[in-house]
């Protein structure tokens, strides 16, 4: 997780990207803390949303429930995005999608055409 945060504020400085930054929100409930402590989670946020203030990228969390209701593995297959064994870059992939069509950068009428 570090290195992937490195990279991202490296990309910012040294290549002057300012993306919008897209991550999933993590909501503390009753079985979290049962499970383990996922604070990276949680800090991997806060320094994602520190890095977008800091360099002036937008930030949008979304809720994992979003992302997988209207992302399917459908819409990904047709698109091209799914990866075959890869759960993470998949629901990355899924929360790209979701931002990408609410605001307008993919035209939800491609997902008919992908058939998806």
């Amino acid at each position: 997780m570090e290195e992937f945060l490195t990279w991202i504020k490296t990309t910012i400085i040294e290549i002057g990207l300012r993306p919008h930054i897209v991550c999933e929100d993590f909501i503390y409930t009753p079985q979290t803390s049962k499970k383990s402590r996922q604070t990276w989670s949680t800090e991997s946020i806060g320094v994602l949303r520190f890095i977008a203030r800091e360099y002036g990228c937008g930030f949008t969390l979304q809720s994992p429930s979003d992302a997988k209701s209207f992302a399917s593995n459908t819409k990904l297959k047709g698109l091209g995005w799914w990866n075959i064994g890869k759960g993470h870059a998949n629901d990355a992939a899924r929360h790209l999608l979701v931002y990408s069509v609410k605001n307008r950068i993919i035209d939800p009428r491609i997902l008919l055409q992908s058939g998806s």
